[in-house]
């Protein structure tokens, strides 16, 4: 990371110091991001992912407009060898054309967290992690 940091000025490390005894979650991790990020504008993916473009980063943040506060995209798994890859992909298909669908009718219940954003807002308004579902922003 702190080679990421000599190359991008503008990127932040917050480090959480391992205490030996907790084992902190994904939630934990994203929650202290949300918090010290600079701007409200937030897009996620996961550190096994790698974008299709060098432009991803300006599609999602175009699905912003017109006072969007949760963008979804789609996570679609690299084509590989083998049968249970072709299993992995076609399930991630269905759940994609189910999810995108949902949402492009205004009924959208999930978005894939490889491919996510959200204001900050949202995050607040359903006091972080621990308001059940459905999400009480959806513009």
């Amino acid at each position: 990371m702190n080679n990421f940091k000599n190359r991008y000025s503008n990127l932040k490390i917050v480090d959480i110091p391992d205490n030996k005894t907790d084992n902190f979650g994904k939630k934990l991790a994203i929650t202290i991001g949300i918090k010290a990020a600079k701007n409200n504008h937030l897009l996620f993916t996961d550190a096994d992912c790698h974008p299709l473009s060098e432009y991803w980063i300006n599609e999602m943040s175009k699905g912003f407009g017109d006072e969007k506060q949760i963008v979804i995209g789609v996570g679609i798994y690299e084509k590989e060898k083998g049968f249970l890859n072709k299993i992995i992909r076609f399930d991630t298909v269905q759940i994609a054309i189910n999810s995108l669908g949902y949402a492009k009718a205004k009924l959208a219940y999930m978005g894939v967290g490889r491919n996510l954003a959200y204001h900050q807002d949202v995050y607040y308004l359903n006091d972080g992690f621990k308001s059940p579902l459905p999400c009480r922003v959806w513009r």
